[in-house]
């Protein structure tokens, strides 16, 4: 009675993809699922954010007779020190935190894959060569080598995306190095070879697919990472400039007053660890879908 359906469960099983596979593991995870929702639900109002919010009068106009004013009916969340919506400028703030934090660990995984692929494929001098080059700005605190780029160039939401991007590509090229030198070798990469496939063939169309999944679960837990990098530069006055608003900014800004205005630094704060507690969950549940030890 029950052969036949437990052949039926098994064929079924193999007939799922790597990533449909990954997707059912992913959907049953009860946290993974509450941070995509939590993400969904930022992403989404953050994105949205012109169609209700006037970047003019709600976010950088000054109006000092409403300065200082406590969350009421008026302003959702009050007013900062120059009589800005506080609410207003959160989500406003956050499509440029959002944004610098993902475009950042993009352009450093694009690059560090690229480095990666490349060190552990062709090895000896090739793979030293880039290895020792990256070393050297892994020696330097990614902090301080951060502060370093912005400091030297001039504080444009581009040069601050790629400053912060410097500081993640010798973690990503590590990471597809140590993939690409498991797989290399494997008998039907030797089986490809052998056809005369070119290097670069074997690279992106055999390795690189099935050494992807852990650099797309690093993705996603950097960008926690650059969210709160941009947000650190941003407190010291290195990161996004007024008027323009961005986390990290309203946090410094708001510190004199918050003894007696306490919502100017409560409500960005919230923002922020919200936000690395959403990515954080669908990052640990995406690991952990992309796992093949995780599979039935």
């Amino acid at each position: 009675m029950n052969g036949p359906a437990n052949v039926d469960i098994i064929a079924h099983k193999k007939k799922r993809g790597l990533w449909a596979d990954a997707w059912l593991r992913l959907s049953k995870n009860t946290t993974a699922v509450i941070g995509m929702v939590m993400l969904g639900v930022i992403l989404l109002t953050c994105i949205s954010a012109p169609l209700f919010i006037d970047y003019e009068d709600d976010v950088v106009k000054v109006n000092i007779a409403k300065r200082l004013e406590f969350p009421s009916e008026g302003k959702l969340l009050g007013t900062d020190e120059l009589g800005r919506d506080v609410f207003a400028r959160i989500i406003w703030g956050g499509r440029i935190s959002l944004f610098v934090g993902i475009t950042s660990v993009l352009i450093a995984s694009a690059i560090g894959t690229a480095l990666g692929a490349i060190a552990g494929y062709y090895g000896g001098k090739t793979d030293s060569l880039i290895m020792r080059s990256l070393d050297i700005f892994m020696a330097i605190p990614s902090m301080l080598l951060m502060i370093t780029l912005v400091s030297i160039m001039e504080p444009t939401t581009l040069n601050l995306t790629l400053a912060i991007s410097v500081g993640f590509i010798p973690g990503k090229a590590r990471l597809i190095r140590a993939q690409v030198l498991k797989i290399k070798d494997l008998e039907y990469i030797d089986a490809v070879r052998a056809q005369g496939a070119s290097n670069w063939r074997i690279i992106l169309t055999h390795i690189l697919p099935n050494a992807i999944s852990p650099v797309i679960s690093s993705f996603i837990m950097s960008i926690p990472g650059g969210i709160m990098t941009i947000s650190s530069l941003s407190f010291i006055g290195l990161g996004v400039q007024a008027p323009n608003p961005e986390w990290g900014s309203m946090l410094s800004s708001g510190r004199a007053f918050i003894r007696d205005c306490w919502h100017i630094t409560a409500f960005p704060g919230i923002a922020i660890v919200l936000t690395v507690i959403a990515l954080t969950l669908v990052g640990d549940g995406l690991r952990d879908a992309l796992d093949p030890r995780m599979k039935d």
